[in-house]
C-alpha cells in the first residue's frame, strides 16, 4: 500500500474544492478562530448542561 497521489490528482481535488463556495467560508472561519473553535458543537454543550442540572 505504497501508492502516491499524483500532481494530476491534486489538481483535480483542488478544482473540486474550489467549485464549492462553502469551502471558502469554512476556510476563512478556521483561519480566523482556529480549528478547535470552528469545530465546537454548541448543541452538545447545551445538552450536557441540561443533564448536569
Amino acid at each position: 500500500m505504497d501508492r502516491k497521489i499524483t500532481i494530476k490528482e491534486l489538481k483535480k481535488f483542488e478544482k473540486q474544492y474550489h467549485k464549492n463556495p462553502t469551502n471558502k467560508i469554512i476556510e476563512n472561519v478556521i483561519t480566523r478562530v482556529g480549528i478547535d473553535e470552528a469545530c465546537f458543537n454548541h448543541e452538545t454543550l447545551i445538552e450536557t448542561k441540561i443533564y448536569l442540572i
